[in-house]
């Protein structure tokens, strides 16, 4: 299975220059998350050293501009509970081929 972020500026809100910065925030701010599993062991390709606050990808794109601050804090708080799974699962020493 492969699996892509594929950015659209008309629907997304964003000026074409900003379309690689945008998807570089999605990863940098864990809202795009980049791994492989190879022989069933998960890895990540790309991990940020530090999550940077999902706000900096949010508002560069005019479709999240209806978001509260609460509904904010809210996708802040999954992406660090996803991340926190992430670590879990790259750090055990599970075979996903024998899960999925």
């Amino acid at each position: 299975i492969i699996t892509l972020f594929a950015g659209c500026q008309l629907g997304w809100k964003h000026e074409p220059s900003l379309s690689i910065e945008v998807a570089r925030k999605a990863v940098n701010t864990g809202m795009w998350n980049l791994y492989e599993i190879e022989n069933g062991v998960f890895h990540r390709t790309v991990k940020p050293k530090q999550i940077e606050p999902v706000e900096n990808y949010l508002k560069m794109q005019g479709r999240f501009k209806h978001l509260k601050p609460e509904q904010v804090a809210d996708i802040q708080q999954r992406i660090n509970a996803n991340q926190t799974e992430l670590d879990k699962l790259e750090t055990s020493a599970v075979n996903l081929s024998k899960i999925l």
